[in-house]
């Protein structure tokens, strides 16, 4: 393992055997210390890899596929018609009073797919669609202040994500 890909993996390296590495750093023996980690990294360590997720095998960050959106060439989003379509079906099912699994099933009826080109709908996938701010058209700034966002153009209204958001506080209390 190079010294970078140690680096990008030293973070999962539990504390005992840093205490170990700090020793052995003392003596400057540093391949000594990339190999060790390498081992231990290797028989130890499952990185979780994720198709759309955050972090690939080689410890590159990756985006995240937003439901609704396509990455266009120049880094911009931009509304993907048939998903924004599902979308607005999703929030308008939610408000109406389906449940998780209803949607699913309805979505699965539809032959609609999610991002990642699956037939089988998740409950937790319609869960984070419906809190996802981004859809209105909205984002939060870093004091948690709702803005007019200018990365994802508008795909329903603020006032349906406000009904959603509602219903969605009104499942948690009960």
């Amino acid at each position: 393992m190079s010294l970078e890909g140690f680096k990008t993996y030293a973070k999962h390296i539990p504390k005992a055997m840093l205490k170990e590495i700090i020793s052995i750093d003392k003596k400057d023996n540093s391949n000594e210390i990339i190999d060790m980690c390498s081992v231990w990294l290797k028989k130890y360590y499952k990185p979780k890899f994720r198709k759309n997720g955050q972090i690939t095998n080689d410890g590159r960050r990756q985006f995240r596929i937003i439901f609704g959106y396509s990455k266009v060439d120049d880094g911009e989003w931009e509304i993907n018609k048939k998903q924004s379509e599902a979308v607005k079906l999703i929030f308008q099912w939610f408000i109406e009073g389906n449940f998780y699994h209803q949607i699913c099933k309805l979505l699965e009826k539809r032959n609609i797919l999610t991002c990642s080109g699956k037939k089988r709908w998740n409950e937790k996938t319609i869960q984070g669609i419906l809190k996802r701010l981004e859809y209105s058209g909205k984002t939060r700034n870093l004091k948690g202040e709702i803005i007019e966002g200018k990365i994802y153009k508008r795909i329903i209204d603020f006032e349906t994500w406000e009904k959603a958001k509602a219903k969605l506080k009104k499942q948690y209390i009960k």
